[in-house]
């Protein structure tokens, strides 16, 4: 299968950022387009399209696909500092999916700040999504003046209400978004190290962080959760929030999970979107605020909540500690292994655990709610207005933030 490159055209000696976009099925991609082709004082910037289906496509995805080419070529998207590239690529059946439409137009991106001996920045953008006016200058203002940083996650806000959509729309989405806020904040409170929203529209990572990452992933759903993570270990991962990503509220079956797909079973089923309980982000702070005794030895565990204990036996969790004692030579260093071993996904998999077998879901406002009290903020009444106090907290950094404490010694 012929994956690159794409782009016979050199790209321009100051090139600075390269947009990633999948696209499948996307009738709306030339809204995307044009907010970005509105961006005020935009670097050097390039934008890579990639219209993509499976092999087994049915001849309506076919269509809309070729519709979308043939809007693209008549739209005439000119502007002296962005160059707009549209690619199409036929997935093998196998792979098909968001992963892999994400992989091929990132590689082609990294090829191409190869050809100039360029460290750019590959973003990724989703292809129903807009931006602000000031989001191309933000990123790269970003980069300078974080020169360390290997990526960032760039601050989103859904639309919450307006006429595209039916009000339930608006209601769903709503109501996930401050799932996802109230999960990154749990984090946060919790003094975990990696407190990041991981969505694949609002994302961007420096070109030689990509390559040591070894480039995107191919799966068809998660790819941006799986492969931030690789980022975030390289270390000094950072939040731009000088701009803003604005994300499609629409359903969408496209993908097992999701924000398309958890507003989409909202309006199938009219279930509460639910949060974790807040007792597990307490039990993953205690555990938190334990690892300077863990560094000693294990005794400590025995003093944890018993989800932990009990999901820590199951993975061999004491083995694990053992062997990262032993390979450590410092407290500093301990705490860089031990959350490069206990990282995001293991993480989850122990909230994923402890909702199954000792604290169940709660409707989100209410874990919301517990959250901000824990916090010593006054929760709002309603879920609109709970989501705004959590962007606040996004934006701001307003809680207890792990950038001033024990991620210090994670990026030591």
């Amino acid at each position: 299968m012929h994956h690159g490159p794409f782009i016979e055209q050199k790209p321009d000696a100051d090139l600075q950022l390269i947009l990633t976009i999948p696209c499948f099925k996307e009738p709306d991609v030339l809204q995307t387009l044009k907010s970005l082709q509105a961006c005020s004082n935009p670097p050097k910037t390039e934008v890579l399209i990639n219209v993509n289906h499976s092999e087994e496509a049915s001849q309506e995805i076919r269509e809309a696909n070729a519709k979308t080419n043939l809007l693209f070529q008549s739209a005439q998207l000119l502007h002296p500092h962005i160059d707009f590239h549209l690619i199409n690529t036929e997935l093998p059946k196998k792979e098909a999916g968001v992963g892999l439409a994400r992989k091929i137009i990132m590689d082609e991106a990294l090829r191409r700040f190869l050809k100039i001996e360029k460290d750019g920045i590959i973003v990724c953008l989703d292809a129903d999504s807009r931006v602000e006016a000031n989001y191309l200058q933000a990123i790269s203002r970003h980069f300078k003046t974080h020169p360390h940083t290997p990526g960032c996650s760039i601050y989103f806000e859904h639309p919450t209400s307006g006429t595209d959509y039916a009000t339930q729309v608006y209601d769903s989405i709503i109501a996930y978004e401050l799932f996802l806020r109230y999960y990154k904040q749990g984090l946060t409170y919790a003094n975990l190290p990696y407190d990041f929203h991981t969505i694949g529209s609002s994302m961007a990572v420096r070109a030689s962080a990509y390559l040591k990452a070894g480039g995107m992933n191919k799966r068809k759903a998660g790819e941006d959760f799986y492969f931030l993570q690789k980022i975030i270990k390289q270390k000094g991962f950072t939040e731009l929030n000088a701009t803003k990503v604005i994300p499609s509220p629409r359903p969408s079956d496209r993908v097992p999970f999701g924000t398309g797909r958890a507003v989409e079973q909202f309006l199938n089923t009219q279930k509460t979107i639910e949060g974790y309980a807040p007792n597990i982000f307490k039990y993953l702070k205690e555990l938190s605020v334990h690892i300077d005794a863990l560094y000693i030895n294990n005794d400590v565990l025995q003093s944890l909540d018993t989800s932990i204990q009990v999901f820590f036996t199951s993975i061999h969790a004491a083995q694990s500690i053992d062997n990262i004692r032993e390979n450590a030579t410092s407290l500093q260093q301990f705490k860089t292994f031990f959350f490069e071993w206990f990282d995001a996904f293991k993480c989850l998999k122990y909230v994923h655990y402890a909702r199954d077998h000792f604290y169940a879901n709660k409707p989100i406002e209410n874990a919301a709610k517990k959250l901000l009290q824990a916090l010593n903020i006054q929760p709002s009444q309603t879920t609109l207005e709970l989501l705004g106090q959590f962007r606040s907290l996004d934006k701001t950094g307003n809680s207890f933030s792990m950038s001033d404490t024990m991620f210090k010694a994670f990026i030591d």
